[in-house]
């Protein structure tokens, strides 16, 4: 999980869920996911958050749908 917004705190997570600031380098999250996926199957990937974010993780998803992988993305944007 990304936060790109400063100072918020997230109280009651599950110690497996680790959150990270910034926004996320979407294609070298995708490169190391299929890296390490295994069975080369269909890959998803989710994208919530302000437009441009999720532009850059469409682009990236698109890219690595081209290199061969299986890639299902859905996304859902909102604006502040």
């Amino acid at each position: 999980l990304y936060c790109t917004q400063k100072g918020v705190e997230f109280d009651g997570l599950p110690e497996s869920l680790t959150v990270r600031p910034g926004r996320p380098d979407a294609k070298s999250l995708l490169d190391d996911a299929a890296r390490n996926g295994g069975h080369g199957g269909t890959m998803g990937v989710f994208a919530c958050g302000p437009g441009p974010m999720v532009d850059s993780v469409r682009a990236a998803a698109a890219q690595h749908a081209k290199s061969g992988a299986c890639t299902r993305f859905h996304a859902e944007t909102f604006e502040f």
